[in-house]
């Protein structure tokens, strides 16, 4: 995020573009907790981060299993929705995965198609030849 560059936490840890339509391209926020707790707090600020970076949804990946009240207040922010055309897709605005189920593969962002023709090509680095090693 941000080229890597240290700064002020504005609460996103990544950024994933989505292809809602023909011509039009949104935003999910991504925010990674690694604390002992996943709280209602949390939820909180992805809420406000979601809104005000007028994003689609946001996925918040935890290291720890996230409180009850955590998922109560996430599925209380209600769907995002988006006509693709044959019809429409719905999917909870915040989500709640955790690093285990990710790695496992028992669970998975439900987002629509990520439009990868937005992300700009990586510089070609200079070719170095390594140099002999003397014995």
């Amino acid at each position: 995020w941000k080229g890597g560059q240290k700064g002020a936490d504005t609460g996103i840890d990544g950024i994933v573009y989505l292809r809602t339509g023909r011509t039009k391209t949104d935003k999910a926020i991504i925010e990674v907790k690694g604390g002992e707790t996943v709280g209602v707090d949390v939820v909180h600020k992805l809420k406000s981060v979601i809104e005000r970076e007028r994003a689609l949804c946001g996925l918040l990946v935890a290291l720890r299993s996230p409180s009850r009240q955590a998922l109560t207040e996430a599925a209380s922010a209600g769907f995002a929705e988006i006509d693709m055309g044959t019809g429409t897709a719905r999917f909870p605005r915040i989500q709640v995965l955790s690093v285990e189920g990710l790695l496992a593969g028992t669970e998975h962002p439900r987002l629509p198609i990520i439009d990868s023709t937005v992300f700009k090509k990586a510089k070609r680095e200079a070719k170095k030849t390594q140099g002999e090693l003397s014995v």
